[in-house]
């Protein structure tokens, strides 16, 4: 009566008669406006989820330890450079996508994980679908049922690439101050050194001039 628009759902039940021609019709309608809502709401949601994870370059994911089975968020797919709409990658197939030293400390963690709940977080380098060679951060949880029993791990990988160029950045020209720093400190020294040592000379030659002053000549 007041205009406003609802979402409704019908179901109806025909009623025939020997001839089978339906004579009538029973149904219900039920109101389930609050329901489409939910899940406009839920579907927005989940698109900012997705939008905000591609913006930070983070995205989730989950192991789940009672069947086997990984879940990943599209942004994982996007650091590892592979499409979205495929599976992800299982344990320890990844492996294919970290280096050899990075992959050594990121399995024990996950075995460390696995058997006794300990959550870790590492920084490790990978090699991306399109070669591309990449930093991420991988942090990682522990998931239990009520019981406590381990069921799940699960957390977050970022794309760090960017903060360990700058890390590199700023280490070059914190070396390059220092071996400057370093030079000009030696350079200074020398200098003071040499000029400790014509002060000295200066003196030996006026005492030695101030004697042969003093000294009668024969």
């Amino acid at each position: 009566p007041n205009g406003e628009m609802r979402h409704v759902r019908a179901h109806a039940i025909a009623v025939r008669d020997a001839g089978i021609q339906v004579f009538e019709l029973y149904g219900t309608i039920a109101d389930i406006t609050e329901y489409k809502n939910a899940q406009l709401a839920l579907a927005n949601s989940e698109a900012e989820l997705r939008d905000a994870q591609r913006v930070a370059r983070v995205g989730n994911w989950v192991w789940d330890l009672q069947v086997g089975g990984h879940r990943w968020s599209q942004e994982v797919f996007r650091v590892f450079a592979l499409d979205p709409a495929g599976e992800a990658v299982p344990y320890p197939e990844v492996q294919r996508y970290f280096l050899p030293e990075s992959w050594a400390r990121l399995s024990a963690a996950l075995e460390r994980a696995r058997e006794d709940g300990q959550a870790f977080d590492l920084d490790v380098e990978v090699i991306r679908e399109d070669g591309v060679y990449a930093w991420v951060y991988i942090r990682c949880e522990p998931g239990r049922d009520e019981d406590g029993k381990l069921v799940n791990l699960h957390g977050t990988i970022m794309d760090i690439t960017r903060r360990k160029e700058l890390e590199e950045e700023l280490k070059f020209h914190r070396d390059h101050l220092e071996a400057t720093v370093a030079a000009r400190t030696a350079a200074l020294a020398d200098a003071r050194d040499a000029a400790e040592a014509a002060s000295r000379a200066k003196s030996s030659f006026l005492a030695n001039m101030s004697h042969e002053l003093r000294t009668p000549m024969n």
